[in-house]
């Protein structure tokens, strides 16, 4: 058996998880878990021949672990991926005893302390790729989050009967509706590119050709494997002090945050508050806990 069957084998083991168990545990979360286990699977793949992903041990685990470090990868990155490979080792059945971040010398993740946003020539950039390639359904996407704030899930299964006359209605967590105000040129623009979008294709879904789950996975896929042609080389640098560091790698989830650090500015512009700016936000973001929203904003 090759290299490449073992590695194809470990593959659908994880594609069955997914598969399986991605309603339980929330789309969005195994999607992201599975984009970040493949690489993991074709080391153990590579380096040990490992055939089922039920028997990864420990030593598998230090020996990624310090291969990534290697290569430079941030803290954050490496537990994320560790988390995923956690998640459908625990999925497949796995007895081993995983290690813990502390054995692996890791640092307890503090949440919020990482600025996710993108900025707007990244945004460009990324919109201009999409629709050379023809894929005018992702540059809309990309778009509607930045200047909306939605969820990945909320705009793949965005509806023409949600645009109302001064805002988008939408249905968000726990069926929670918020309505998002229209309020900039952009936004209004945008607006009619998805009303003659949506007649022009007539679907269910103005941005699902005809499967939400399989748009979302699509828009993450698309990210992931263009990012580096759109993402700011210098984005970690000269970050100004009392604002947080910038990911190292961009994702459709920080396009929420642009929306949202966007917003605060706007509302501090028309002469508000802090406090209040911040509650406008969460409004719009459709949380409740000015906490939560403090995480989306870029200074510490």
């Amino acid at each position: 058996m090759t290299k490449t069957d073992i590695y194809n084998g470990l593959i659908n083991q994880l594609n069955s998880v997914t598969k399986n168990n991605g309603n339980e545990k929330g789309y969005n979360t195994v999607s992201t878990y599975y984009n970040n286990v493949t690489d993991f699977a074709k080391f153990v793949a590579d380096e040990y021949s490992l055939q089922k992903f039920e028997n990864v041990k420990a030593k598998h685990i230090f020996s990624y672990v310090e291969k990534l470090k290697s290569e430079g990868k941030s803290e954050s990155t490496i537990r994320t991926r560790l988390s995923a490979i956690r998640y459908f080792h625990k999925e497949v059945g796995g007895k081993n005893n995983l290690p813990d971040n502390d054995r692996l010398n890791l640092s307890k993740r503090e949440r919020g302390t990482i600025n996710k946003a993108w900025n707007d020539t990244e945004i460009r950039k990324a919109v201009d790729i999409a629709k050379a390639e023809g894929k005018e359904r992702i540059a809309l996407s990309i778009k509607v989050s930045s200047e909306f704030g939605l969820r990945i899930d909320e705009t793949a299964s965005l509806k023409k009967e949600q645009i109302k006359e001064n805002s988008l209605e939408i249905k968000g967590k726990g069926g929670k509706v918020r309505n998002v105000a229209i309020e900039t040129p952009e936004q209004r623009k945008l607006i009619e590119e998805l009303k003659e979008y949506a007649d022009r294709n007539g679907g269910k879904y103005i941005l699902s050709e005809w499967n939400v789950k399989a748009t979302k996975r699509e828009l993450e896929k698309w990210i992931e494997s263009r990012r580096e042609e759109f993402s700011d080389k210098g984005r970690g640098k000269n970050v100004p002090q009392n604002e947080k560091p910038k990911a190292e790698n961009l994702t459709f989830h920080g396009l929420r945050y642009r929306y949202a650090q966007n917003k605060y500015e706007r509302e501090i512009g028309k002469g508000h508050t802090e406090n209040y700016a911040k509650k406008a936000v969460s409004v719009s973001l459709g949380h409740e806990r000015l906490e939560v929203t403090n995480i989306y904003l870029a200074k510490k």
